[in-house]
This record gives structure tokens, sequence and C-alpha cells, in this order.
């Protein structure tokens, strides 16, 4: 079903994504990208993505921008309204995990186009669960750093669903499921990292990182004045590496702000080690119920970015948002977001999250 509460609207025409599971355990329907005429009573499909699903579209200038989830890699793909020939602006976005992309939006300041990716693992390693959805197609996937991590040698053991059971394995961060890392180990950041926020020009030059660290970036909204804000999913309290109580959260993009081209180091918004209350994953206050709780990752803590604009309870799963701009709806300069709801009792064993449903919010 479509998923943009924010559609790309071209001469009052809606275009919105649809269809495209990554997930094997899910059945999915063919991924689309449907045109709604202004009457609402003709429904095209404009355009279909053989090998993933569109995740979000954006208009500008005769043209639509999809972001495409499937596969090792994610893309950002341009279509002209005209003649719907197929353009591809970024196509090894790091993927093939959990997470999902982030707009595009484009900025109402500079006209830049801006995007994100979220993490391929759930909690900062991958884990025998992540093989019950994308990790089963995409072994070698793993998470890649913003900038240079040290790290600490805190292997994560878990089973190996690829082997026969109770084979046990161990698996580092920014590795492939059962390879450990060592402690001093030095790991690059890279431009195309995961968990990361990146902006460019329309044709897909002048690419620079703004921020990484954003564990399931999937909302991003500007307001009027060119401030940019991305929902972002919590952490889970299950599995070999369990995080309990971690809101999910509205961050406000504040290298969104700066000049194009003068960002030399992105800002750094926690994951996989800082809760959106500030807190470290193994503080005690985030300690879980269920599953083992976790270890430093790494040695060398980047500086925050926090706080969060806004906090909400621990599995809300925040989805998309958009701020409204019209006079005549009422709300003029609130944002609208979306929450997907709970998947307790499967990431969380405690009642009160158990109440955490679909809804949508607006706030100021």
């Amino acid at each position: 079903m479509p998923d943009c509460l924010s559609p790309a609207v071209w001469d009052s025409r809606r275009m919105e994504p649809c269809g495209g599971s990554t997930w094997p355990t899910r059945p999915a329907m063919i991924p689309r990208i449907l045109r709604l005429d202004p009457s609402g009573q003709q429904l095209e499909t404009f355009a279909v993505e053989t090998l993933g699903g569109p995740r979000g579209v954006a208009y500008r200038d005769g043209f639509i921008y999809v972001s495409i989830k499937g596969g090792y890699y994610a893309s950002i793909v341009r279509y002209d309204i005209n003649t719907r020939e197929r353009t591809v602006i970024f196509d090894k976005i790091p993927s093939g995990g959990w997470h999902e992309p982030g707009g595009p939006v484009f900025s109402p300041t500079d006209g830049l186009l801006y995007f994100a990716h979220g993490s391929v693992s759930q909690n900062g390693v991958v884990l025998p669960q992540g093989f019950t959805v994308d990790i089963v197609k995409h072994p070698r996937a793993h998470d890649i750093p913003g900038q240079d991590i040290t790290l600490t040698g805190n292997n994560v053991w878990s089973r190996d669903p690829t082997m026969p059971y109770p084979y046990l394995t161990e698996t580092g961060p920014f590795k492939p499921f059962g390879v450990p890392a060592t402690k001093g180990e030095i790991v690059k950041g890279e431009l195309w990292c995961t968990s990361g926020l990146w902006r460019a020009r329309p044709d897909g030059t002048d690419i620079e990182l703004l921020a990484w660290g954003l564990r399931n970036p999937y909302g991003m909204a500007f307001s009027e004045d060119g401030k940019l804000y991305v929902s972002d999913n919590d952490l889970e309290e299950k599995g070999e590496r369990a995080v309990a109580g971690d809101p999910n959260r509205i961050w406000r993009i504040r290298n969104a702000k700066q000049p194009h081209g003068t960002v030399q180091t992105p800002d750094w918004y926690g994951f996989p080690e800082i809760c959106a209350d500030g807190l470290p994953v193994w503080d005690k206050k985030h300690l879980p119920d269920k599953g083992k709780a976790a270890e430093p990752l790494f040695a060398n803590l980047p500086e925050w970015a926090g706080p969060p604009a806004y906090l909400e309870r621990p599995h809300s799963c925040m989805t998309k948002m958009d701020f409204c701009k019209s006079d005549t709806f009422g709300h003029h300069g609130k944002l609208f977001a979306c929450k997907w709801g709970t998947l307790a009792p499967l990431n969380s064993p405690r009642q009160e999250d158990l109440a955490t449903v679909f809804e949508s919010c607006a706030s100021t």
C-alpha cells in the first residue's frame, strides 16, 4: 500500500510509491509508482521498479525523484514526468538489512536533494533474527561508519542459523554475520555509510555526508524556513544486544543549515551506542528484562549531536511526516507525524509497550 504522508504533487496529480516488500517472509505487491489525477477517479501505474520497493517520492522541475530499497544497495532514481525516462542518480547506498531509506526531499532554501538510509543491523551487530528478513538474501551485508571508529573488541556471541543447531558464532560491529572484531581495530569512516544522511545537487553531483548514527531515518521533512527534521526509531529490547526503554525521536539535522560543501565531519546521532535520552545503551536505565545487555562497541565515542527535537514513547515506530503549509487547513507550520505502532511482544516484553498503536500526531 502507499506509504507516503507527503506524496509528490505535479500539476495537481499525486505520485505515490506502492508495494515492493524486501522481506522474504512477507507477501509483496509489484513495486510501483502510482499516479492519481486531480478528480481522484483515475489511478494509474506510472512506473514499475523491478529490483525493490519504492519508499519515498519528491517532485522537482519536471521530474520525480524516488528512493528504492532492494539488494545490497539502495538507490535514488529520477523519472521525467512527460517521457517517463528513468535515470539512476545514486545506486551505491549501503543497504541489505533491516532499515529503510528516508526521503528524498528538497530544501525550500537551497534547492538541494536530501536523502538518508538506516542501519543494516537492529542494535549495532548483525544477529540471527536478521535471517528472518533481508539478511537471509544479503548475508554479507553489514553496517559502515561515517567517521573513523576504534573498536573495543566486545563481540556478540549468538547462534548461527546457517549451521546445524546449536552451533555458535561471534560477530563484531561493522562486520558481516560471523566475523569478529579485535580490540583496538580501527574501522575507517566512509562517505557511503549506513545510518547516514546526505545532500547533493538534483543531478547527483557534489554529494555531501551531513550526518550518521540515524538508526531508521524513514521520515524527513523541511520546515518553511529550511530546517530539516528526521524521524528515527528506537533500539530494541531483544536478542544478544538488547536495549530497553530507548525513546522514538525526531531530530533536527544541524548541518542542513550549513552552506553546501562546508561540512568536513558529519554529525553523529548516537546509533548504536547512545539512546535518544543521551544515556549510553549500557546504562542501568536501559538494561533489558529480555535478551543480553549491551556492552560498549566504540572505544572512542564521537560527539553526540543530540538532544532530539522531540521524544516519543519507545516502540512507537515513527514513520513519514510533513509540515502543514496551508492556512486553509488551519495548522500552518505544525509538523504532522505518523506512528506505525509497536511490534511488542516481539521487540519488547513490557506490558506498557503493547499499548503503542498506529496513530498520527501534530507538533509545533
